[in-house]
């Protein structure tokens, strides 16, 4: 079974270099306006008393799928 890995704030900030997260969110809307990015409408799951759950699915040519 694969484990879930979780990130702290602490752990992101080590790793994100923030003009290079910048440089990928405007290529990735720049694609995605240019039709070039598959987005499905986002699922949601509603459990009574519990919760919800949310999925952004993605895709792009030459990328990995992202969710």
């Amino acid at each position: 079974m694969t484990s879930i890995r979780y990130l702290s704030t602490a752990d992101v900030a080590q790793v994100l270099e923030p003009s290079a997260a910048m440089d990928a969110l405007a290529a990735g809307f720049k694609a995605l306006s240019a039709g070039q990015v598959q987005a499905p409408p986002r699922p949601k799951i509603d459990v009574p008393g519990k919760g919800f759950g949310l999925a952004m699915l993605a895709w792009m040519p030459e990328r990995h799928v992202a969710l």
